[in-house]
């Protein structure tokens, strides 16, 4: 046996996404949640985004005006504590966020530059991993960064209250449920692909296979109605 390769490990989550008449029941859930946790939610699900992504969203990659969010950094967890990282060249993307989404986005950003003025001195802030300050959009009372894990903890306890009104998927699923989404809405997948930040479209095309067999068989419907 010495001579044999161990095969790869296939222990790996099954990926899961809701439903385009999932999405107004979880909206209407949301609302009972403070503004931060819905721009949590949102982010992922509008943007596609990974959880460290979000959490690393400062006031600096943000244009209102175009209703667009660049994503250039990425905040870890570390041995050394929390690291905010500039992401991958190629994970590097600017996406376009709906128009209301940035409205409620701005409110809430006017609102935690009003808590640090009222923080004064008492406001740290936070650097980024090259020394510069940053006013990251969602942070504690002081400006530090709340962990990455502690979106995913919030998911878990908001989806465990609501068992019994929608269905049970990983947080990161919501990035998942974002691209099968706007493919079946029929958005090109080279889009997708850019909006995921995926460097090989392949990648984007393995990950959501399922969409593109839905789309064979409505190809082969169209030939229905000639039989």
């Amino acid at each position: 046996m010495q001579s044999i390769k161990m095969p790869k490990s296939t222990n790996k989550q099954k990926k899961d996404f809701y439903r385009k008449h999932e999405i107004p029941k979880l909206f209407a859930l949301l609302e009972e949640y403070p503004l931060r946790h819905q721009l949590i939610v949102k982010f992922a699900l509008f943007g596609g985004l990974r959880r460290g992504e979000i959490a690393g969203i400062a006031s600096d990659v943000i244009d209102f005006e175009s209703n667009q969010v660049e994503i250039k950094r990425s905040l870890q967890q570390s041995t050394k504590g929390l690291r905010l990282k500039d992401t991958k060249t190629e994970d590097r993307r600017i996406i376009t966020l709906p128009e209301q989404f940035m409205k409620d986005l701005y409110n809430y950003y006017i609102k935690k530059l009003d808590l640090k003025k009222e923080m004064a001195n008492l406001w740290k802030g936070f650097e980024d991993v090259n020394g510069k300050e940053v006013f990251l959009l969602f942070s504690d009372e002081y400006g530090i960064p709340h962990r990455p894990d502690t979106l995913t903890q919030f998911w878990n306890r908001f989806v465990k209250r609501h068992k019994n009104e929608l269905r049970r998927v990983r947080f990161h699923d919501l990035r998942h449920s974002s691209a099968s989404l706007i493919l079946s809405e029929g958005v090109n997948m080279k889009i997708v692909q850019k909006r995921l930040g995926h460097k090989d479209i392949q990648t984007t095309l393995n990950l959501y296979s399922h969409i593109t067999e839905e789309d064979d068989k409505k190809a082969s419907d169209v030939f229905d109605n000639f039989m």
